[in-house]
């Protein structure tokens, strides 16, 4: 979250990245009017059957978990930044365990306009429906399959003022031969040549958890919802996209 929502530091110096994320991390506050749950949602896997129709262990039946446990393996959070390029922007952070599948992305979407110009149009070969603008998107993909995403609706061709999504696509597997090094291979080569950018500073560490206390000073107040392995985490955490377009981006 703090590199893309930082400034531009002054140099590529490691404190001078630090300290612009350092500044996020102490602008950053939980998004809630009254109740902490309008911002928070936690989740505790529970038992389920995969594709092949294995039985999953549900979180409490794990080896060495208490079955009292209300440990999340699940959280979902929506953030502001008090700031002068952030305020009023929603931000929205998802993580878990026993999920679809394992992948890291950060997706930025741009707010529709007020005033509809076109109609968008969804397809399934030749029928086609009239819909809802939706946002362009520009997605990060970090992991798997590393590279950069754009979505946006683009006209149609035809007589027809109307708007159809569209894709344009940037891997880096699809474009260099070779692979890309570990997270864990950057981090001890970057340990071998003194380089601390992509570490924690202390001053940062306790601006992480300055933002999360509130979240440990209410649990009670959060008791985790079940969700099957295999699905996409608490699917009622969607309400955390209130005033936003869309919802999570299960795929």
């Amino acid at each position: 979250m703090c590199l893309v929502t930082m400034e531009v530091p002054s140099d590529l110096s490691a404190d001078a990245i630090r300290n612009e994320k350092v500044k996020i991390l102490r602008n950053a506050k939980l998004d809630y009017a009254e109740q902490i749950s309008e911002a928070v949602y936690r989740g505790q896997y529970a038992r389920g059957v995969n594709e092949v129709g294995e039985v999953i262990k549900g979180y409490l039946e794990e080896d060495r978990i208490d079955p009292q446990s209300d440990t999340e393996s699940f959280l979902a959070m929506r953030l502001m930044i008090d700031n002068w390029r952030w305020a009023g922007v929603p931000i929205l952070l998802r993580t878990g365990k026993r999920m679809a599948k394992k992948t890291t992305e950060i997706a930025v979407q741009f707010k529709v306009p007020p005033l509809e110009l076109f109609q968008q149009v969804e397809c399934d070969g030749d029928v086609c429906d009239t819909t809802r603008m939706k946002p362009n998107t520009l997605i990060f993909q970090i992991q798997p399959n590393e590279g950069i995403f754009l979505r946006l609706g683009t006209k149609r061709p035809g007589m027809r003022f109307v708007v159809e999504d569209v894709k344009m696509d940037f891997s880096y597997s699809g474009t260099w031969d070779g692979t890309l090094p570990e997270a864990y291979e950057r981090l001890l080569l970057d340990v071998l040549y003194g380089d601390s950018t992509l570490f924690t500073r202390s001053d940062e560490v306790e601006a992480e958890w300055k933002l999360v206390q509130p979240i440990l000073d209410r649990l009670p107040e959060l008791k985790p919802h079940p969700y099957k392995p295999g699905e996409w985490g608490v699917s009622d955490s969607a309400i955390l996209f209130r005033g936003c377009e869309g919802s999570w981006r299960n795929h």
